[in-house]
């Protein structure tokens, strides 16, 4: 009946086929029709598949385009992205305090794509197993971001069970955390996905989706391993379906905590990163087969919480919706 919420709703349950039939393309056809309308939630989607490359064309000029064309709208979360992503933070603080004479074309303008996808460089931890760590990988800003979208919809953390692959809750692993599927995501989500590629120099395609771990005061993981271990019956049929997990990378968002370390037994090494520091490592050798020396665990936090950012990548592109 041309009402446009219930088009941007309807396209995205069948964008990701939640409560409705998946069908990428139909439902993509009816958030861009809502967004050209002039929804507000629809432009933001679309502003999200755009920075993507999903069911159109990837560009970052054309997800910025409907990311302002939100805010604009009145989408408060498109104008705190934008203050995000801005490369000054006196006309962050302005967009986010001014009610009119929005500063729309001096913050297009102060947007520099190519610095957001352009990361520290490395620095070696060790070369064997291959660990790096990025200084300064992301700013305080987005940190907070992350974990502010993050925080109310934590829940209890689970790990795969080897025989089933039911993933369960396990005190082997009591922290709380939240994963964001496609429609959880927002730009500068995607900003983050491509700046992890371009660190790892692997297709984007390849990462799954990101999580937030949170961990209170006496929470941990202990010792274990991230590839999938394909000695195990249950895991064998999975990686050949759906590819072993290569790439580690982990970005530390807040400070104000004590213990807490990623800890590597087998290689005597124990890393505490400031806000915003990553570090990545190979859960493959260099022939592709699993490197047990990746043995790792979250240290128990002794004081404060923890949050931390979580992206696995494979071998192969991995399904989007």
């Amino acid at each position: 009946g041309g009402h446009l919420p219930s088009l941007t709703a309807l396209g995205a349950r069948l964008l990701t086929g939640r409560g409705a039939p998946q069908m990428p393309s139909q439902g993509s056809q009816m958030i861009g029709l809502a967004a050209d309308e002039g929804d507000a939630q629809a432009c933001s989607i679309v502003s999200v598949l755009a920075a993507a490359g999903l069911t159109r064309p990837q560009s970052w000029s054309a997800s910025l385009d409907y990311l302002f064309k939100a805010a604009q709208l009145g989408d408060w979360r498109a104008r705190q992205q934008i203050a995000i992503l801005v490369n000054s933070a006196g006309l962050g603080s302005r967009l986010m305090e001014t009610a009119d004479a929005v500063p729309w074309i001096e913050a297009r303008a102060a947007i520099d794509m190519a610095a957001w996808l352009r990361p520290p460089a490395p620095k070696v931890v060790t070369e064997s197993p291959r660990l790096v760590v990025f200084e300064n990988f992301l700013s305080r800003t987005v940190c907070e971001w992350l974990v502010e979208l993050a925080r109310p919809k934590l829940s209890e953390a689970r790990v795969h069970n080897p025989m089933t692959g039911e993933r369960l809750a396990d005190p082997y692993r009591s922290n709380t955390g939240m994963g964001f599927g496609l429609l959880d995501t927002d730009v500068v989500l995607q900003v983050v996905n491509a700046r992890i590629a371009a660190a790892s120099g692997t297709p984007i395609q390849h990462q799954e989706a990101i999580n937030i771990l949170h961990y209170a005061t006496g929470q941990e993981y202990k010792p274990h391993f991230d590839f999938i271990d394909p000695e195990v019956p249950h895991f064998t049929e999975v990686v050949r379906r759906e590819g072993q997990r290569i790439v580690t990378f982990l970005i530390y968002l807040n400070d104000a905590f004590e213990g807490g370390e990623t800890e590597f037994p087998r290689i005597g090494t124990r890393y505490r990163g400031q806000p915003g520091d990553a570090i990545m490592f190979l859960n493959v050798d260099g022939q592709g087969a699993i490197d047990k020396r990746t043995l790792h665990a979250g240290l128990a936090v002794t004081r404060g919480e923890k949050w931390l950012l979580s992206k696995w990548i494979r071998d192969r592109p991995r399904a989007q919706f």
